[in-house]
């Protein structure tokens, strides 16, 4: 089971857990806007550069993620973002067949986060990104499906921003962010993504 796939039930076990407590619970003294500890899953919708259709047959693809950050006094975050696009067949630019392409990214982030009104904060921030994709060409020969594997690893760097709504320990709310990744012989993984996250904060 993927870290992504366990995302729910890591979820729901830590709001069982702080609900517990929920009754009593109070901001401590001089808690950051969205905890000590922020933890939430996002979902959306990622728009690649051209590039990633003509090679891989993706163009605009849902994704899933998990984000953890730890924050600070000063409302400053340190965390990150392990992320995944997978798509079970698609065909590229050139006619090629495709199965079981994954498409995952790693980011380290740091942010800061403002306090607006009506227990809302918007965040903004950024960081690098490690960037893998992997899958399988299909060709068909003698009436047999073969299939070759294929890979790639990119480096990137990202911007974003994030509006978010805290009731006790519970976070939503909703991200724009902008990626742009290249792998050593140029071809672009630069992304826009956007995305609601449903999470805790501890």
């Amino acid at each position: 089971m993927t870290v992504l796939r366990m995302a729910p039930v890591v979820l729901c076990l830590a709001w069982m857990g702080v609900s517990v407590a929920e009754a009593q619970w109070t901001p401590a003294p001089g808690e950051p806007l969205l905890g000590r500890f922020h933890l939430w899953l996002k979902s959306g919708q990622a728009d690649f550069d051209h590039q990633v259709a003509r090679e891989w047959g993706v163009d605009r693809k849902g994704y899933l993620a998990l984000e953890g950050y730890r924050g600070t006094k000063n409302d400053v975050y340190f965390g990150g973002e392990i992320a995944r696009v997978a798509d079970d067949r698609s065909i590229n630019a050139r006619g090629q067949t495709l199965r079981d392409l994954d498409l995952l990214w790693v980011e380290l982030n740091v942010k800061t986060v403002l306090e607006l009104r009506g227990n809302l904060s918007f965040g903004v921030g950024g960081g690098a990104a490690l960037f893998y994709v992997d899958g399988e060409e299909i060709t068909i020969e003698g009436g047999e499906e073969i299939s070759d594997p294929l890979a790639d690893l990119a480096l990137g760097s990202q911007l974003f921003i994030d509006l978010t709504w805290r009731h006790k320990r519970l976070l939503l709310g909703a991200d724009a962010r902008y990626q742009w990744a290249f792998d050593v012989i140029n071809v672009n993984y630069s992304n826009l993504r956007l995305g609601a996250h449903v999470g805790l904060a501890f």
